[in-house]
């Protein structure tokens, strides 16, 4: 039976074959990835992504099964937190149920979930949560909340977070510290308990970096200079300020889509909450109401307006002042995709709208606000998102070039042009390349790939229609010609194939090295794995007795 599944964009994708290889210890060294890769800079996520795959498909789950219950996870996460740091900051009523409303079904994250961003997106769901624990932290309303027990719970919190996604974990300790400035107040002893729980959580990729060096992954100019900055600054102040992302609602980066005037309906009723005045509201608790209307709502006012100036990146007005941070505040590197403030946007609204629309006080305008909020995602119901809003099969020639690669025990290389899809099987046998089309006339082409050691030339079948665009419209005349000019080549065309377009070459050379410095890596982060496992229990153990 052909089944469905959520791998388009960034989504990954696992046959069988590639789980039960997946390693129990933190990988170093990625052997399937063209000439190799060092997954130092990203073992954060990569190795307990993986490990969490490995323990699922050891217990007989599918990867079917895998992803939905991930993607599940995604929505659980960001409605439970959401709905807990909205009920903490405005008390528990009906009107905080528009906090998940709009934390959870905007265009940000379904764009993110269109676009398979598994990673982020569950950070997305978790960050409200995590920022709660702080916040408590901050106000000192609980009773331990200075405490030992208090700390290592928040520094748990903040090493998952970190484990989802670095940069949300980041996001969130900036936020952290604009609310402690709003209030004055820092329980330091806490917060340092946190962050030494992460780390030590963390000790796994930490160690090797900190001993062994290779956490900076070799990111070169096209990743860190501004050039890339105004390439990837997609946004203007607008579309983030009214929440509406400038890739909806079709997902094809660099295709900017017009405003659409009703989302500008959402920064005004956000905003009108700081017009209303003290006693206009249903809060009996005294300390509650003055938090509200001299801390709460000013933080997360603020929190939505800095998020839609850095969402928009290097563009008008001051983008010198984002160019300037992504080369002088330490880490800010990581946010060459400014959207990623789209987050500060939401989560301040996700506060802001449910404390206007309490203070409207009649049911039925929360009806109206929640017919108005699926009138503005509209282009869900309409088919008009793609990607994961619109799972696709598994072609079956997908498992059947798996089966190929599979069987041919002979290490060589695949070179997929212009590049590999998500169901593409790749191993340490087989390792993927990718290169453009132009690389094709290259008249030294057949050399170049045999020195390089690849066998098999593929063509993918472009599934999701986002590889052969022209005007942002699939071409399929751009696949043709591409195939035609393989055909002229000394590559034979394997004839079991259709849709994909698969050549073989016979006169490769296939080497396969790693580089210097890899093994004490790997040792570091197996001694670190241990330690990180030794405080997580010792962790649980202190909050179980204490």
């Amino acid at each position: 039976m052909n089944i469905a599944y959520f791998s388009s964009g960034d989504g990954p994708f696992y046959y069988s074959e590639q789980m039960k290889a997946l390693s129990w210890l933190p990988p170093i060294w990625e052997a399937f990835k063209g000439f190799g890769e060092n997954l130092l800079p990203r073992l954060w996520i990569d190795y307990p992504f993986r490990l969490l795959v490995k323990l699922l498909s050891s217990v007989g789950l599918s990867w079917f099964v895998i992803e939905k219950l991930l993607w599940i996870s995604v929505f659980v996460l960001a409605i439970y937190s959401s709905k807990k740091l909205a009920d903490y900051v405005l008390g528990k009523n009906m009107f905080t149920w528009a906090a998940p409303v709009v934390y959870v079904a905007n265009t940000y994250i379904l764009l993110l979930f269109g676009g398979g961003q598994l990673g982020v997106a569950l950070a997305y769901g978790f960050a409200p949560l995590v920022l709660l624990k702080f916040i408590q932290a901050v106000d000192g309303l609980r009773a331990t909340g200075y405490g030992l027990k208090q700390g290592i719970r928040n520094g748990l919190f903040f090493a998952l977070l970190v484990t989802f996604d670095l940069r949300f974990a980041y996001l969130s300790l900036l936020m952290s510290c604009l609310y402690a400035a709003f209030r004055r107040r820092l329980p330091l002893f806490s917060w340092v308990i946190s962050f030494l729980t992460a780390g030590f959580i963390h000790a796994f990729w930490i160690l090797p970096i900190l001993l062994a060096g290779g956490g900076t992954g070799g990111l070169g100019e096209e990743f860190t200079s501004t050039g890339m900055l105004q390439f990837l600054s997609v946004a203007d102040f607008s579309h983030a300020l009214s929440l509406l992302h400038p890739n909806w609602p079709e997902n094809l980066f660099g295709k900017v889509y017009f405003m659409q005037p009703e989302f500008l309906v959402i920064p005004l009723l956000a905003f009108a909450s700081l017009l209303i005045k003290e006693g206009q509201e249903a809060i009996n608790n005294k300390q509650q109401k003055r938090l509200l209307f001299t801390v709460y709502c000013p933080f997360f006012a603020l929190l939505a307006l800095v998020g839609a100036f850095l969402a928009k990146g290097v563009n008008e007005p001051f983008g010198g002042i984002y160019a300037w941070m992504f080369t002088h505040v330490p880490g800010f590197v990581m946010f060459r995709d400014p959207t990623k403030f789209y987050f500060f946007v939401a989560l301040g609204y996700s506060i802001l709208i449910p404390f206007a629309l309490e203070h409207i006080k009649k049911k039925v305008m929360f009806i109206v606000f929640i017919v108005f909020w699926l009138f503005t995602l509209r282009a869900v119901f309409t088919a008009q998102v793609t990607g994961n809003l619109r799972p696709t099969q598994l072609p079956q020639e997908y498992v059947q070039l798996k089966d190929l690669l599979v069987a041919d025990s002979t290490p060589s290389r695949t070179l997929w042009i212009p590049q590999k899809e998500n169901y593409a099987f790749a191993s340490a046998t087989h390792p993927f390349l990718a290169t453009e089309s132009a690389f094709v006339e290259d008249p030294l082409f057949i050399q170049k790939i045999s020195q390089m050691g690849v066998r098999y030339v593929i063509v993918p079948p472009d599934v999701y229609k986002r590889l052969f665009l022209t005007d942002y419209r699939f071409d399929p005349k751009q696949r043709t010609d591409l195939i035609e000019a393989l055909g002229k080549t000394s590559l034979q065309r394997n004839s079991a194939f259709g849709d994909i377009a698969v050549f073989e070459n016979d006169r490769f050379v296939f080497e396969q090295s790693t580089p210097p410095g890899i093994v004490r890596q790997q040792e570091l982060a197996n001694i670190g794995l241990v330690f990180s496992i030794v405080f997580l229990i010792v962790c649980i153990a202190v909050l179980i007795i204490v």
